[in-house]
C-alpha cells in the first residue's frame, strides 16, 4: 500500500537497513508503480536528475545522514526498519549483553535523522510512512518515545493512534489533507501543538 501511494506523488525517499532489502523495495516499486528507481549511487552522482523527475522514489540502504531533501524535492518517506545495530559488536551488546542503554542515544540520534531527511527546517513537511515492528517499538514505547523532542514525542503519537483503526480509504484521504496542508489538516496539526504542550522530554539514565 506505501509503495502504491508513492505512485500519486512526483518524488519518495525509502530508507531500508540493508542492501537486500533495498534491492526488494526496488522490485516493488517497478512492480507497482511507474515511477523511476535512483540507488544511493544514483543519487551521489547526481541528485537533481531525481529531483526533476515527477516520477521517482530513491530507495537508500542504511543512509540514516547526509541525503538533504527539502521543499518540493520530496514530500514522502517510507523507513522500513531503522537500523538499530550497525555492525556485529552493537548487535552482541544489545541482544546478548542485555545492555542496549549504551547505544539508546545512538539509536535517538539514529531515528532523528531518519525521519528529517525531507524536513530541513521549521516550515517544510513531509509525510512519513514507518514499517516494520522493530521501528514501531522504537518510536512508541515509553522508554523509548519520552527520549524525543516533544513536538517528535506528539508528532508520533497523534500518527500511531490516527493508524489504529484507520481503512486504506482514510489513509488516502488523511495523506491527501497533508500534502495539501487543507483545512483538515490544520485541524489536526492544532490537535499535534496540544499534545506537545502536554510533553516532557525525559533524559537518559
Amino acid at each position: 500500500f506505501a509503495i502504491k501511494l508513492s505512485d500519486t506523488i512526483p518524488r519518495t525517499l525509502i530508507l531500508v537497513p540493508s542492501l537486500e532489502e533495498a534491492k526488494d523495495q526496488g522490485e516493488l516499486v517497478n512492480r507497482l508503480t511507474q515511477n523511476t528507481v535512483y540507488t544511493a549511487q544514483d543519487i551521489e552522482q547526481s541528485i537533481t536528475d531525481f529531483t526533476k523527475n515527477e516520477h521517482a522514489v530513491a530507495i537508500l540502504a542504511n543512509r540514516f545522514d547526509g541525503i538533504d531533501l527539502a521543499g518540493d524535492d520530496c514530500r514522502f518517506l517510507i523507513i522500513k526498519n531503522f537500523p538499530l545495530n550497525t555492525n556485529l559488536q552493537e548487535k552482541f551488546i544489545t541482544s546478548r549483553l542485555s545492555s542496549s542503554i549504551l547505544f539508546k542515544d545512538r539509536i535517538r540520534t539514529r531515528v532523528v535523522q531518519a525521519v528529517g531527511r525531507c524536513t530541513r527546517s521549521s516550515t517544510d513537511y513531509s509525510a512519513i510512512c514507518i514499517l516494520g515492528s522493530d521501528a514501531l517499538n522504537v518510536l512508541i514505547a515509553e522508554e523509548n518515545n519520552s527520549l524525543y523532542h516533544p513536538e517528535l514525542q506528539a508528532e508520533i503519537n497523534f500518527g500511531y493512534d490516527e493508524s489504529k483503526e484507520a481503512s486504506e480509504q482514510d489513509f488516502i484521504d488523511n495523506f491527501n489533507a497533508f500534502i495539501n496542508q487543507d483545512e483538515d489538516w490544520e485541524q489536526a496539526n492544532m490537535e499535534i501543538i496540544k499534545r506537545r504542550n502536554a510533553c516532557q522530554r525525559k533524559e537518559l539514565p
